[in-house]
């Protein structure tokens, strides 16, 4: 999926219309790709009206949506190793069934559930950015 960055709504929206099944969505991509940004839209969808930012000191922000969900946003980058992440109670989190959307994903491979949605990002272009969306686990 390609989206300009002015129809990054239409694509958080397409993005829940296809993958909602999904409760814990890992966002892969360089940094400045647009993870925090493709967050902070998807969250609108949701119906968050709250400030989204990526929690790279706290590792983790909560929000809850106008309709009671509850929605978890990590960042992993400045992760030391798993043993952090897990000791922050993360798993706890990913097996909650809420969402949980993660930046980083990487730094805790071992701790990720056995079904979540990977959503590679790929600046093409200043204003383009190409998805590349990969169920693991659960019917595709």
């Amino acid at each position: 999926m390609r989206y300009e960055l002015s129809e990054i709504d239409q694509a958080a929206d397409k993005l829940l219309q296809d993958w909602e099944k999904f409760s814990v969505w890992c966002f892969k991509g360089e940094m400045g790709a647009g993870k925090t940004t493709l967050i902070r839209s998807v969250c609108k969808s949701l119906k968050i009206h709250e400030g989204v930012s990526s929690p790279s000191f706290a590792i983790i922000n909560e929000y809850q949506s106008e309709d009671g969900l509850d929605v978890y946003h990590f960042d992993f980058y400045r992760l030391e190793d798993e043993k952090e992440a897990a000791n922050a109670g993360v798993i706890e989190y990913f097996d909650s069934g809420e969402f949980c959307l993660i930046e980083w994903p990487e730094k805790v491979e071992g701790l990720l559930p056995d079904q979540y949605l990977e959503i590679n990002i790929k600046l093409v272009g200043q204003n383009q950015r190409e998805l590349r969306i990969t169920p693991h686990g659960g019917e595709n």
